[in-house]
């Protein structure tokens, strides 16, 4: 597995239904605060 965050956010972004209620923008905003909420159980190579 890639510890990738741009991979994360092009799959986030290519839900339908994420992509239906939410800009770009804020898909990348959402995706900042889930890795910022979830860092104590993330790698340290996806949060970099």
């Amino acid at each position: 597995m890639e510890h990738d965050q741009d991979a994360i956010r092009q799959a986030i972004k290519l839900d339908p239904l994420t992509a239906a209620a939410c800009t770009l923008s804020e898909i990348d905003d959402m995706v900042d605060d889930l890795l910022a909420a979830n860092a104590d159980y993330l790698s340290a190579e996806l949060l970099d």
